[in-house]
């Protein structure tokens, strides 16, 4: 049954086999293979601003490792089991410490950065075009900002004029202005999520689900990978019950990586999801974070009307096969600790998600998103203790 759930999505090449899923477009592999050196250990051809730890790259595969997704495997095994932790879209001093209690409680941690970004049909031309922004955007704030020195050497880049990292009032509305400049210069192309007078909502809907349905996969994929990883370099004694862990947008990927990890063979004996919700289509039209995702207005035209949306949703809702909406009532039979708010605005459909779970077992916060991490380090000894509680029982050797 699992396996039938990620059969066939369209799209997705699962190239997990050196523990990352995130397969590249052509314009992004593009970009990352002119940084690539042709000679094993050379360094990088241009520094990884964005990334300053990764200052070379060792040819070949390891450009993807690069731009896969951020994994933490730990190099010991734990007594009490394997907890897969999917972290939320920033990490917070209360969620670390959350996981750090699972950690001294004797879970062995693997820790995955999930990736949340939804791939447009059009990827590459979006890119394309992005990045021609930023590259004029760069120049023109080196040449206009005296922020900027020369290094010394003739073939060094530029560098920070001043020490400190953070941006004046200048510079930060110089950059605005820049911006809305490069937006007017290089007009980006339709992202493909727009509900145009043309679109079929119906076709969109399929779209949009196929997206996310990638999106969630490839976090499964990844995951899946880590754990055979673990298990090859410390054997499946080593491993234990299983659980998964998610943490505000990584829940959403939580149920995915259970269905993974059931489909190739592992049993998944509990998940705790938090600030979590179910039907991502809907979240990303009613959270404070709308249309972070995709946006269906379409940069040029009016507004869909709500009848037009209502049917592209109501689409997504019968094509998607990943979305925890969609999952929820396949994984009921596994154990589930959901701790959601009342007043989350964030992920608001967190009664949803309790729905298709048929009523596990809950915490109500009657606060925001923001509060419930904040009480996390307080409550996470009572999800330990409800996770060892459903260990003993379905484990009891």
């Amino acid at each position: 049954m699992f396996v039938s759930l990620f059969s066939n999505l369209t799209g997705f090449v699962p190239n997990a086999s050196f523990l990352t899923s995130r397969d590249m477009s052509a314009q992004s592999l593009e970009e990352y293979l002119k940084d690539v050196p042709d000679q094993l250990g050379e360094p990088r051809n241009e520094p990884n601003y964005f990334r300053p730890g990764v200052q070379s790259t060792y040819a070949a595969r390891s450009v993807l490792l690069d731009a896969g997704m951020d994994l933490s495997i730990p190099t010991s095994a734990g007594e009490r089991g394997l907890l897969v932790v999917l972290g939320g879209l920033l990490s917070t001093p209360w969620q670390e410490s959350s996981i750090e209690l699972f950690a001294k409680a004797g879970w062995t941690v693997i820790q995955i950065d999930p990736e949340i970004s939804i791939r447009k049909p059009n990827e590459d031309a979006y890119r394309r075009v992005k990045a021609e922004q930023s590259a004029w955007t760069v120049d023109q704030h080196k040449a206009r900002s005296q922020r900027y020195k020369q290094a010394e050497g003739p073939n060094d880049p530029k560098i920070f004029l001043r020490d400190d990292k953070n941006l004046d009032r200048a510079d930060f509305d110089l950059l605005v202005t820049l911006n809305k400049e490069a937006n007017e210069r290089f007009k980006l192309p339709p992202t493909g999520f727009e509900l145009t007078a043309d679109t079929d909502p119906e076709e969109l809907g399929r779209t949009i689900a196929e997206a996310i349905d990638n999106t969630l996969a490839e976090n499964a994929y990844a995951v899946a990978a880590a754990v055979e990883y673990f298990i090859d370099t410390h054997g499946s004694d080593a491993v234990g019950p299983i659980a998964v862990l998610g943490y505000s947008a990584g829940s959403f990927a939580a149920p995915a990586v259970a269905a993974r990890l059931l489909a190739e063979g592992h049993a998944v004996d509990a998940m705790i999801l938090i600030g979590a919700g179910a039907d991502i289509f809907e979240i990303s039209q009613t959270s404070v974070l709308a249309n972070v995702a995709f946006n269906l207005t379409p940069v040029r035209g009016p507004e869909p009307s709500q009848e037009r949306i209502d049917e592209a949703h109501s689409a997504y809702l019968k094509h998607t096969r990943l979305d925890p909406y969609a999952l929820a009532p396949a994984l009921a039979d596994i154990p589930a600790f959901l701790m959601i708010a009342d007043d989350d605005t964030f992920v608001p459909n967190g009664e949803l998600l309790d729905q298709r779970l048929q009523r596990p077992h809950r915490v109500r916060y009657f606060g925001g998103h923001g509060g419930l991490f904040y009480f996390l380090p307080m409550q996470t000894p009572r999800m330990i203790r409800w996770l060892d509680g459903i260990v003993a029982a379905r484990c009891p050797d």
